[in-house]
């Protein structure tokens, strides 16, 4: 547990989950009507999913800007690793709402002749444990401080006066 407070894994692999829940199934849409079935599955890459593609890239960013601060000055005043939840929790809100948009949507096309289900698949979850992961990072991660060390040439204590 202490390896994951001084390393910025979580963040890493939250981030990168994200991505790959994008590319997902994220809903099966099934629509019955007159007899006739039809289902189709999306995945959220077809939805809002740049959007949140663009805030996962977003947040890798952020999780390296130590490293890209030497590079690009604009990274030195995004260092603060609690920034890293305004991108996350973006993307949450975004998906929260499409989850919600869509059950609106199936709810006002279902008739009496017409049926229309939703199914939430794999990519749903995937985004969840990715955003949710990414969101715990800033929280537990705990910058690896460095100290030195005086040496001085002789075996005697350094004396101090007060």
């Amino acid at each position: 547990m202490e390896k994951l407070k001084s390393t910025k894994l979580l963040g890493i692999i939250g981030a990168i989950v994200t991505i790959i829940g994008l590319f997902l199934p994220f809903a099966t849409v099934t629509a019955k009507a007159f007899g006739i079935k039809h289902s189709e599955s999306i995945t959220y890459i077809q939805a809002d999913g740049l959007y949140v593609l663009l805030l996962a890239v977003i947040t890798l960013l952020m999780i390296f800007s130590d490293k890209l601060s030497e590079k690009v000055a604009f990274f030195r005043k995004i260092s603060n690793m609690k920034l890293v939840l305004v991108p996350t929790v973006l993307a949450a809100i975004i998906l929260i709402f499409d989850m919600i948009n869509a059950a609106d949507v199936v709810g006002d096309v279902s008739t009496s002749l017409v049926s229309a289900e939703i199914s939430y698949g794999i990519g749903l979850w995937v985004l969840w444990i990715g955003l949710i992961a990414t969101a715990i990072f800033p929280f537990i991660y705990k910058k690896d401080e460095t100290t030195t060390s005086v040496k001085t040439t002789s075996d005697e204590p350094i004396e101090t006066k007060e």
